[in-house]
């Protein structure tokens, strides 16, 4: 795994990945589906799909019916992308995506994705179904970072130095941001 590119670097990659889509792709599943995901990791600092040890059109023994069905790319232990063609309804391919989750055992990915070349609806089957955690238009792909920082006392420490409040800062945890104060702390201002 490639590591992991400044945070403008990679805002810039993701942007030409997006342009990218915007000029040289319609949407269409068969035709473009393999190049978005390539572009994709590319994008986020991979040399390729195969490079990263994802397989494309990975097949997969189907557990119900019997048969075989093909997952447009696995990654395992991280993640299965479903893409559809650009202007699909997602909520109508949670199934086969849920499916296709199902069969991949063992060490399923934990992940699912599906994508419809403009949105990606991304979810965490082992801490809720049926709804993503999150659905995210391609467009914002550039702007899901947060900045890193040496510690989380440092961050605390320079959020307070920008905030001028020494009760409340500001914390990146993961990608979100949490708001401390003395009360969640257990002190009580004096």
């Amino acid at each position: 795994m490639p590591e992991n590119a400044p945070t403008p670097e990679l805002r810039q990659s993701l942007e030409a990945f997006i342009r990218y889509r915007q000029d040289h792709l319609t949407g269409d599943e068969k035709g473009e589906a393999q190049v978005f995901l390539d572009r994709l990791f590319i994008a986020f600092g991979h040399s390729g799909v195969h490079e990263a040890g994802a397989k494309l059109e990975k097949r997969l023994t189907k557990h119900d019916e019997g048969g075989t069905a093909f997952a447009d790319l696995v990654w395992k232990p991280r993640v299965l992308i479903e893409m559809k063609k650009a202007g699909v309804n997602l909520a109508k391919h949670y199934r086969q995506a849920f499916d296709y989750w199902l069969d991949l055992t063992p060490d399923r990915p934990l992940y699912v994705i599906l994508c419809n070349f403009d949105e990606l609806w991304i979810y965490d089957l082992n801490r809720q179904l049926e709804e993503p955690v999150d659905k995210l238009a391609l467009e914002a792909l550039k702007e899901v970072f947060v900045d890193p920082v040496p510690s989380v006392e440092a961050a605390v420490a320079e959020s307070v130095k920008a905030h001028g409040d020494p009760d409340i800062a500001v914390v990146p945890e993961g990608p979100y941001v949490i708001p401390l104060s003395s009360a969640s702390l257990g002190r009580r201002k004096e």
